[in-house]
């Protein structure tokens, strides 16, 4: 009987601080309604390892989160997809290959410092720019790991009205529990006069100056020739 008592003790122990301070219980308030990617994405965000070995078992790694990631753009990244909300057939746009972006939004959403110090975001932009003989298409998609919820946007110019193509770092501040932490975000601008449309590049990883550059060149041409 005496080690019956002692282990209810211990278990009640263990799962006290779980419930309580580890972020569970806001994990499982979120998580009605939401896909079982959804609540592993709500978990990497909001689970931390202060509530026990229980807690613990259930944290998603920084790779996990990644993986999920990725599944998420190959899902979301199409390109017919974005080729038939803009409206138009890929054998109008085959001037060179089509660009792909993609990059965190520290907008809005749920944020996270990873265990290997790079900043994680819920929130996904995917654009994709597509090049005919005399405009660009844009195709930009953002959604949240965490939610259903997805805003799609599209954008024409002609290149003699694109002034230039340009990179962006600024200084981002979240707030991640509790605590302000700031860091540098690169994007990408497609200028025109009196506007900038905006594109989220790859926080880390993959570099796109190469890419950017020949989109820069294509510029300089068509310019050229208009």
């Amino acid at each position: 009987m005496i080690y019956v008592l002692i282990a209810i003790v211990i278990i009640f122990f263990l799962t006290k601080p779980f419930k309580k301070d580890s972020g569970m219980e806001r994990v499982e308030n979120l998580s009605r309604g939401k896909t079982d990617e959804q609540i592993t994405a709500l978990k990497y965000f909001l689970l931390r390892g202060d509530g026990g070995w229980l807690n613990k078992a259930k944290l998603v790694s920084d790779q996990e989160f990644d993986d999920l990631v990725e599944k998420a753009l190959n899902v979301n990244n199409s390109r017919q997809k974005a080729l038939d909300k803009i409206g138009i057939d890929e054998s109008e746009v085959n001037e060179v290959e089509p660009v792909n972006f993609w990059g965190n939004k520290y907008d809005d959403g749920f944020f996270k410092k990873g265990n290997d110090g790079k900043y994680r975001a819920s929130k996904i932009q995917i654009t994709r720019i597509f090049f005919s003989s005399t405009q660009i298409y844009i195709y930009q998609d953002n959604f949240n790991l965490t939610e259903s919820v997805t805003s799609i946007r599209t954008e024409e110019y002609f290149y003699k009205d694109i002034t230039n193509f340009s990179t962006l770092t600024e200084t981002v501040t979240i707030k991640i529990l509790g605590n302000n932490e700031t860091f540098e975000s690169h994007q990408f601008a497609i200028v025109v006069p009196g506007n900038k449309f905006m594109c989220a590049l790859p926080p880390w990883g993959d570099s796109y100056e190469k890419v950017i550059q020949g989109m820069k060149a294509k510029l300089r041409e068509k310019k050229q020739t208009t």
